[in-house]
């Protein structure tokens, strides 16, 4: 599912890049996110039924994204490839939701995002 969503999204948009929302947020271009795969392969989700992931975003203080299998969206816990990876949202469309909450939430209070 999740290739499937991305593919759908990067039908419409080719990238995010909101470098002045909190830390910052960046959907990675599907030519940048198919580069880390050919450089790194998947990231490893232990959260997830099928392990594997693939990098598609991150944020300014190089914090990763990785879909899975299914869509759900997992973050890293350090600006690795190896690193760990825990679950933040069920599919892509709640990930979108809660950047926009943040920018959201940004605009009208200067704090950081929710994810």
């Amino acid at each position: 599912m999740a290739a499937a969503d991305l593919m759908a999204f990067y039908g419409y948009v080719g990238e995010v890049v909101l470098g002045d929302v909190g830390n910052g947020y960046f959907i990675h271009s599907a030519r940048l996110t198919l580069g880390h795969y050919r450089e790194e392969g998947t990231v490893f989700l232990p959260a997830a039924e099928n392990p594997h992931g693939l990098v598609f975003a991150s944020d300014g203080g190089g914090v990763l994204f990785a879909a899975d299998s299914k869509g759900a969206v997992h973050r890293s816990s350090a600006a690795s490839f190896s690193g760990a990876f825990e679950r933040v949202t069920e599919n892509l469309a709640e990930f979108l939701d809660l950047i926009y909450r943040s920018v959201v939430r940004f605009a009208a209070t200067g704090e950081p995002g929710l994810i």
